[in-house]
């Protein structure tokens, strides 16, 4: 500011200067021109300067704000378009792998088959694979189940120590504290490797890289922490303030998404927990899964854990009543063809449509129909669709909503229905057959 002032009086006083010259005026009345030619450019000039300083800080401002509005904004397109393509994959890979299933109850009959129970195992995996697709964004619900946390461990262990090159060794404790927390295990054990990847990625096949367990009292409860930690160059306050941020990352191009991070921040959030990182140059980098040992005000726990996540079993016979009329909603034509023949070998008499349109001529024909069995999703219509127009029109019909999308959850208008549940792909014979029964007999949902 001072040496704006002092540039604009000297500029004042050489334009004084020089009209003297330029016209030839008297000396003596120099004082009288000179003098004014000091004192107000060094009264204007200040408050002017000013002004326009203040101008041009705040066009600065306004033009980085709205940079970071814009990269904002196309942060969330990114993510909600990958969102969409992550849906959508998971809807026909969860399809794929119902037909899988169906298949080997039908294959395995009453004996046990070591081949067929590997088989139905790698269905569930893909499931699981599936949900760990929409990690990436918030396409799914979040099953959380008392598991006990040094089991966990171990058999985490496994898998980190398969990604890690032989020149980086990993450090687990000795004594895992007999908790048992309640967790999301695959989702957890995918949080842990993507913190063990990025510890590998920054000590460059050099450094050593160590997991700690232990339990934290503070005033807002108890909480058991699993901390990754690193000895490689650790990270800039400028990069460590980013680190979460999705798509930031410092990794070349073909390295890296910079989401790893962010889906391990969303995933321990969604368990009522926290990430807590720790990092500055040349000091390594600590990364901790804070886990309340309540866990209290956690709202996304899925209402039907047991039918979201079956386990895995050897096929075997299937108890059920009936046989019923039922009508079977799906666009997806294997997955008709498997649902209508595994009612069928159970002696139920079955239906099939591949759309909402035809599922209501054929209701209109045919009012013994006892449960039908529809799809979510398809053309022309969705299952939710189908309930509240049979409901309009004074139809109680039972019916078992199927999807393949994991974040379907029960319409809020459909939740005090007890003659409407849902049941996720891919089901196995079972769970197909307790849904029915469940609905059947309109009790409540667990």
């Amino acid at each position: 500011m001072l040496a704006l002032t002092t540039f604009s009086v000297a500029a004042s006083v050489a334009l004084v200067a020089g009209f003297f010259v330029l016209f030839k005026a008297p000396p003596e009345k120099a004082w009288a021109y000179f003098i004014p030619a000091v004192i107000v450019p060094a009264l204007v000039a200040p408050p002017v300067i000013h002004v326009l300083l203040s101008m041009a800080l705040a066009l600065d401002a306004a033009h980085t704000n709205a940079a970071q509005q814009q990269e904002q904004l196309q942060t969330i397109r990114q993510l909600d378009l990958i969102g969409r393509l992550a849906s959508g994959l998971a809807h026909d890979f969860n399809n794929l792998l119902t037909v899988v299933r169906a298949n080997v109850d039908a294959l395995g009959g009453a004996t046990t088959n070591a081949e067929l129970a590997a088989i139905d195992d790698a269905a569930l995996r893909g499931a699981r694979l599936t949900r760990r697709l929409l990690s990436i964004s918030r396409h799914e619900q979040v099953v959380l189940v008392p598991q006990p946390l040094a089991p966990l461990l171990r058999e985490t262990e496994e898998m980190l120590r398969r990604v890690l090159p032989a020149s980086v060794p990993l450090e687990l404790p000795a004594n895992v504290p007999a908790t048992v927390l309640h967790l999301d295990r695959d989702a957890i054990q995918q949080a842990l490797l993507n913190l063990v990847l990025n510890a590998r990625d920054a000590v460059d096949d050099h450094g050593q890289l160590a997991i700690e367990v232990q339990e934290r009292a503070l005033p807002d409860g108890s909480w058991i922490v699993i901390e990754v930690r690193d000895n490689g160059p650790g990270m800039s306050p400028e990069v460590l303030g980013h680190a979460t941020e999705p798509f930031y990352t410092t990794k070349a191009a073909h390295q890296g998404t910079g989401l790893g991070l962010a889906i391990v921040q969303r995933t321990i959030e969604d368990h009522g927990g926290r990430l807590v990182i720790e990092s500055a140059p040349g000091e390594g980098t600590s990364a901790a899964l804070w886990f309340p040992l309540t866990p209290t005000g956690i709202t996304t726990v899925a209402r039907e854990t047991s039918r979201l996540t079956p386990t895995p079993r050897a096929p075997q016979a299937t108890a059920h009543n009936g046989p019923y009329r039922l009508l079977v909603v799906d666009d997806d034509p294997q997955v008709r063809r498997v649902t209508e023949r595994s009612l069928q070998r159970l002696g139920h008499h079955v239906v099939s449509v591949s759309d909402i349109a035809a599922a209501k001529s054929h209701l209109e024909s045919d009012a013994d129909v006892q449960v039908i069995i529809s799809d979510v999703m398809m053309p022309g219509g969705t299952g939710f669709d189908l309930v509240r127009d049979l409901r309009r029109n004074g139809n109680h019909t039972p019916v078992l909503l199927v999807s393949g999308f994991t974040h379907d959850a029960l319409a809020h208008d459909l939740e005090a229905d007890a003659r409407v549940a849902r049941l996720a792909k891919p089901w196995d014979l079972p769970s197909l057959v307790a849904g029915i029964e469940q609905v059947r007999s309109g009790l409540p949902r667990a």
